[in-house]
């Protein structure tokens, strides 16, 4: 059978079960019902019904008196019992956050039917049926704490949760929304394979990789965030974060909330440019401007108890200072900085919409839409780019979602969604008119006219200005499936599932005047020329189905499943557009390029203790998929290897400031002989080994283990214990084959630098280095292949321990704990080889790779570590965050964080003169060459700890039925100055901060709630 008939076949199978694939909830409630004396009632009647909206879910107890309500929609419930000579119980105030099994068992006494007992008893906080660990941010906790109001503001306050480099590099630790534009996914545990998902579905921006959304949340369409992980989350592939974002359902009641918040410069602190910073080389301090969001919403009925809807707009902005003043010059040639200080606008706006039907007794749908576009006017202003050279971003997204839900009997369930979204990030030019003619949407248009400016780079002053040098579009088009049906039979609870995505991403990129020029002191030495490039690359399907079954036997739950991951990747035929350079040109489509199917088991398992639903030890073992979408692809796209730029030394002999002559040739008289012989050709110098694109157990894996206790130490107050250990396989290696170990001289040492910035003060033996021989110099292929073909292979692993606590008293609450992790990265393996090779794990969910290992180099240090055996030790991650209510209608709330400092590098060029006395010989390179050699062993030092704390002072007002809310914020209070990246090039700017936390900040907001 085929992989196309296998796809097929799956998705008719999934077309069957479900009317469209969907979203499957898993919030449940469940118990067992007794009378006095404890034995079981069978017969039943159970109702559980959403406060809200009034919907109705029903069932009956089976013969051991058990019952099951699955599915349910996030929010609060009552739940009512009823059998014929029993007197009927009501019990209220059932809250099910997302994944959440609420344990609700019910005791009935003697007597009429018509008689109604209230019961009230402590909400269940243990969740005694699930082994997932989560977090969930409801509606209270989102409106209390001080933050930026987005997904990453919220999920970096818990243990064990961390940041990593968005787009631009730099990392979005965010002081009160100040790096709102900047957008950092989460890390969790040490893997990057975070995936944020609206309602289950997942929204993936391709080429920068699947932990990339590329779409804010508007705070205000939502009712609750949750932050997991588990075993049973069967329709999870991967071994990440799952960010499941709640929309608001409406509800019976016409509501609404109005939400607003401003700062500016008058209200924010100066950077805290210390002793220390100074001492550093720091002195270019960026700052905030204003920062503003307006974030209405209505929720209510359409009819009462059949129509709902939730609609929410939103409009946010940040903008922030930048170290570069405006460019005065009018001549579209020179570099004059004027006294007037540049900035970074930015701001974003969203509508959100929702609406949900009670379409009949059994069936429910909901739509919800969203529309929004992000724009940076500025993007890429920075110290070393003018504003004019400074393109305009703008970030357009839409997501359309139907889901779903049919109730066929109180013991099978169906549930089914589909959602299409799109996004685009545009980088645009400045100037208007050239903007039409200019730009990737007109790309495959031959251009006639010369440009009258291009972009120019001072050689002198190292600054960009003029222009920005390309017009580029990063589009990427998702369409997502998912389903499940869902069959109770006696105390197994059984699920089958379906998820089918596809995805497509398209970049063309047009360079404006197909070059970009080099001076020195104003005159012309070199010009840069580009190719347009319109680059397509595709998922064509993947396709995750899955068993699973929760097995209830008496205090012991088990949740089993297995998973059956296929994902196929390739790209349509491509054109290169047509230019001064090359001719237009056509690359044949392939339609499979990645082809892999693995299988994943997955088992957990809850006990409780006691049998009283508070104490509950659980444990789990699942094996996930790496995220996978475009990584490999894009390095077998023949648009990839496509040589798109070729540097040439540039006399100006004509003085027109221009290589082209009118008709875009090239006048060659003035340009040097070309760097790159391959310019305009596509040559495939990478190759993926054939072997490791298709069949079973190919794709990188992570098995995790964890186990845990959970205790309801008091009413809505719990702590929780948990160890977990994860560890990967069929990780990938670059090789270069070009060359073998015969072809270089070594091992030798180097003598660090005498520095006091460096341990000891430097002078000390770095060894393990190698030389390219000369025959053997600028011989490089880059092979991928598993890096179990490659020597020994490698090993990593996570090993940590959380310890968490959550109470919810009244006017109070408090959450937060200690994660202690310990990464563990030995790629020693891979230099047992014959030939030099380098980890690339994952290979990049996205497009794009660094190069091959085109050395041996394994480095040696003093104490006889080695730099390819990387151990972390267990770093701690603390976080805390609550709400305390004061006298006088004063609510308090504050949020502190302290985490581990950035690792400490330090890159040292080394010269030929440091080098040739142990080597025995010149550099191969020459003696003007240098090498690279890494001075400090790897996640060895560490740089000062985060510690940042954050204060709201809330008044809260009533009116009527009305409540209002008015919040002073203080972000930073003690006015960190914390270095988040400090440059790692070992010279004289060695260790300058790259980025310092944002100072203290003011914000003032208010919120009515009706």
């Amino acid at each position: 059978m085929t992989y196309t008939h296998l796809v097929r076949r799956a998705l008719l199978a999934a077309a069957i079960l479900v009317l469209s694939c969907g979203a499957a909830a898993a919030q449940t409630i469940s118990g067992v019902v007794t009378d006095s004396s404890g034995a079981v009632l069978p017969g039943v009647a159970v109702e559980a019904q959403n406060t809200a909206t009034g919907q109705v879910r029903t069932t009956i107890t089976d013969p051991s008196g058990r019952y099951v309500i699955p599915n349910l929609q996030p929010g609060t419930y009552s739940a009512k019992f009823a059998l014929d000579g029993f007197s009927s119980a009501t019990r209220p105030g059932i809250t099910l956050s997302s994944q959440f099994t609420a344990t609700v068992d019910m005791q009935l006494s003697l007597g009429a039917q018509s008689e109604t007992v209230t019961v009230t008893s402590e909400a269940p906080v243990v969740d005694v049926e699930s082994s997932a660990a989560q977090v969930t941010m409801n509606r209270e906790v989102l409106d209390t704490l001080p933050s930026g109001r987005s997904p990453e503001a919220y999920g970096v306050l818990i243990p064990g949760v961390t940041l990593r480099a968005a787009g631009s590099g730099s990392i979005s630790r965010d002081v009160g929304g100040s790096s709102m534009m900047n957008q950092s996914p989460l890390q969790f545990r040490g893997t990057n394979d975070t995936v944020q998902v609206l309602s289950g579905m997942r929204r993936v921006y391709l080429r920068p990789g699947p932990e990339f959304v590329g779409v804010y949340v508007n705070d205000g369409a939502v009712q609750e965030i949750t932050f997991g992980q588990g075993a049973e989350a069967m329709d999870m592939g991967q071994s990440g974060m799952r960010v499941n974002i709640v929309p608001k359902s409406g509800g019976n009641v016409f509501h609404g909330t109005v939400f607003g918040a401003y700062t500016d410069e008058s209200l924010a602190s100066e950077m805290n440019i210390d002793d220390h910073l100074r001492s550093l080389g720091f002195s270019n301090p960026t700052g905030l401007v204003r920062l503003w969001d307006f974030n209405p919403s209505v929720n209510g009925p359409l009819k009462k108890d059949r129509l709902w809807f939730s609609l929410a707009y939103r409009s946010w902005g940040v903008t922030n200072t930048v170290a570069i003043n405006y460019n005065e010059a009018t001549d579209h040639q020179s570099y004059q900085p004027g006294n007037r200080p540049a900035d970074d606008p930015g701001e974003i706006w969203d509508v959100t919409g929702r609406i949900a039907w009670q379409a009949s007794q059994k069936d429910n749908v909901s739509v919800l839409v969203e529309e929004q576009k992000r724009t940076r006017d500025r993007f890429s202003i920075s110290a070393t780019n003018s504003p004019e050279a400074a393109s305009i971003n703008a970030f357009p997204s839409s997501t359309y979602q139907l889901h779903w839900t049919r109730v066929q009997n109180a013991n099978l369930l169906f549930d089914g969604a589909f959602q299409y979204y799109d996004m685009q990030n545009q980088v645009m030019l400045r100037d208007e008119e050239f903007r039409a003619t200019w730009c990737w949407d007109d790309i495959m248009t031959p251009k006639t006219t010369l440009v009258p400016f291009y972009r120019i780079t001072e050689q002198t002053l190292g600054v960009a200005y003029n222009a920005n040098g390309a017009c580029t579009n990063d589009a990427t088009f998702n369409n997502h499936y998912l389903g499940s049906v869902t069959y109770i039979r006696g105390a197994h609870e059984m699920k089958a599932g379906g998820s089918f995505f596809r995805a497509d991403s398209y970049n063309p990129s047009q360079p404006f005047g197909f070059a970009t020029y080099t001076y020195r002191s104003g005159l012309p030495i070199q010009a840069t020329l580009s190719l347009p490039r319109t680059q397509t690359d595709q998922v064509k399907a993947d396709v995750g189905l899955w068993l699973q079954d929760r097995w209830r036997m008496d205090r012991l739950t088990l949740n089993y499943g297995l998973r059956l991951d296929m994902i196929r990747t390739g790209w349509p035929e491509q054109v290169l557009p047509p230019n001064p350079f090359t001719p237009q040109s056509r690359f044949d489509a392939r339609d499979t390029f990645v082809s892999w199917n693995d299988l994943s088991p997955r088992v957990g398992a809850v006990y409780d203790v006691f049998g009283d639903g508070r104490t509950a030890v659980k444990g789990s073992m699942a094996r996930y998929m790496a995220s996978e979408t475009i990584g490999l692809t894009s390095l077998g796209n023949p648009m990839s290897a496509l040589s798109t730029s070729v540097t040439r030394t540039w006399t100006d002999l004509n003085g027109d400031r221009t290589v082209f002559n009118p008709d875009f040739t090239l006048q060659e008289i003035e340009l040097g002989p070309s760097t790159n012989q391959n310019f305009g050709q596509s040559v495939q110098t990478t190759t993926v080994d054939p072997a490791e694109l298709t069949g079973w157990g190919h794709r990188p894996y992570t098995y995790e283990f964890d186990l845990g206790i959970q205790h309801q130490i008091a009413s809505r107050a719990s702590a929780t214990a948990m160890f977990y250990r994860r560890w990967s396989g069929n990780q990938f290696a670059i090789i270069n084959p070009a060359v073998t170990r015969a072809d270089f001289s070594g091992p030798f040492c180097v003598t660090a630098p005498v520095d006091t910035r460096l341990p000891d003060n430097g002078g000390y033996p770095v060894c393990g280095l190698y030389d390219v021989n000369a025959p053997a110099l600028g011989r490089v292929a880059e092979f991928v292949t598993a890096a179990d073909n490659v020597g020994e292979g490698v090993r990593q692993s996570n090993t940590g321990v959380t310890l968490t606590t959550n109470v919810r008293l009244a006017g109070a609450f408090f959450q937060g704990g200690i994660d202690l992790r310990r990464d563990i990265e030995n790629t020693c393996g891979l230099d047992l080889g014959d030939h030099p090779a380098g980890i690339r794990f994952p290979i990049g969910g996205g497009a794009g790779i660094a190069a091959a290992a085109v050395q041996f180099d394994n480095l040696e240090y003093p104490d006889g570590s080695l730099s390819c055996d990387v151990d972390t030790g267990f770093r701690p991650d603390l976080k805390f965050s609550g709400s305390y209510e004061l006298p006088w209608g004063i609510l308090t709330s504050a949020t502190y964080q302290n985490a581990s400092g950035p690792s400490i590098t330090a890159t040292w060029p080394a010269t030929n003169a440091a080098i040739a006395p142990n080597l025995g010989r010149t550099l191969s390179a020459g003696a003007t060459a240098t090498k690279n050699v890494s001075l400090i062993r790897p996640e060895s030092i560490y740089a000062e700890r985060l510690h940042q704390v954050d204060v709201r002072f809330s008044k809260r007002l009533t009116l009527g039925g009305a409540r209002i809310a008015v919040n002073a914020d203080v972000f930073n209070v003690t006015n960190s100055n914390w270095v988040v990246r400090y440059t790692p090039n070992f010279g004289p700017n060695y260790l300058r901060p790259a980025q310092v936390l944002s100072p203290r900040l003011f914000k003032i907001s208010a919120q009515y709630d009706f």
